[in-house]
């Protein structure tokens, strides 16, 4: 399988060589994201000698943080020399200089995340378990599965195999939907019908027969061209399949059958 140009990028390529992230990042000039093992500035408070969160204007220790998160001034508060934070050793991954979470962690806070996902090892941190759908080696995101199965069986309520990037991106797997060739994604259904489908609050397999007739369902207009999903405002529950001129029309008219009525009654009044 091919592979993305950028240099340990292993993701599938779409367009001019490169995955859709690094293709976004060239367009909109957006640099690479690099990891600075260097410590971190002081915290912004002005007595304070502990490392900051994080390397953005006016960032703070963890524990003048959370006096600042409480509603509280951190300029008026002091922390003890026998405080947590003050006793943390340096991160335990070499040449990393940045001070560790916890103590029984031993790492940074990058490295931790690193730990969990399994990719270095760090006595200290428990790693995250794997998928819990058979084949699966992605990380678990929530209840036990990882973040695609986890949607997938929010969704569908049921698990699949997870469909390859490339198969997407070629459009060799269509959209379920009749006459409906862009590319499908695990719910069998392409990304603008999976959103018409949570709009109204249908099964996949109502997705489908509701479009397994394209035709107009007005019985005096039999238009196949430019058709939409109809439903009732009030309940917002799907009806049927109109083309744009009916679905217009009884928009307009505000769905009052009395004026629709009397507009048949006008017709005759006035043929001509």
């Amino acid at each position: 399988m091919e592979k993305c140009t950028e240099e340990n990028c292993k993701n599938t390529p779409r367009r001019g060589g490169r995955c859709p992230r690094h293709e976004r990042q060239r367009r909109g000039g957006v640099q690479e994201r690099r990891y600075n093992p260097e410590p971190n500035p002081e915290c912004a408070v002005s007595h304070c000698d502990l490392e900051a969160t994080s390397r953005a204007s006016g960032a703070m220790c963890p524990p003048h943080y959370q006096k600042k998160y409480r509603g509280r001034d951190p300029e008026k508060y002091t922390i003890p020399r026998d405080h947590p934070a003050r006793t943390r050793p340096t991160c335990s991954v070499p040449n990393c200089r940045k001070t560790a979470v916890t103590e029984k962690a031993g790492v940074c806070d990058y490295h931790r995340l690193r730990a969990r996902k399994g990719a270095i090892n760090a006595p200290g941190v428990k790693r995250t378990g794997r998928c819990g759908f058979k084949g699966c080696e992605t990380p678990q995101s929530q209840g036990g599965y990882c973040h695609s199965h986890y949607e997938q069986l929010r969704t569908t309520g049921e698990l699949k195999p997870l469909r390859d990037y490339g198969v997407y991106v070629t459009g060799e797997i269509a959209c379920d939907v009749k006459e409906c060739r862009r590319p499908a994604t695990s719910t069998r259904l392409c990304e603008r019908h999976v959103q018409l489908k949570n709009k109204y609050g249908l099964s996949v397999d109502e997705m489908v027969r509701a479009w397994s007739n394209l035709i107009c369902s007005n019985p005096g207009c039999g238009e196949t061209k430019r058709l939409h999903m109809d439903h009732n405002h009030e309940t917002g529950r799907f009806r049927a399949l109109l083309c744009n001129g009916c679905n217009a029309g009884l928009g307009h008219l505000k769905e009052d059958p009395l004026r629709i009525a009397g507009l048949i009654k006008y017709l005759k009044l006035y043929p001509h």
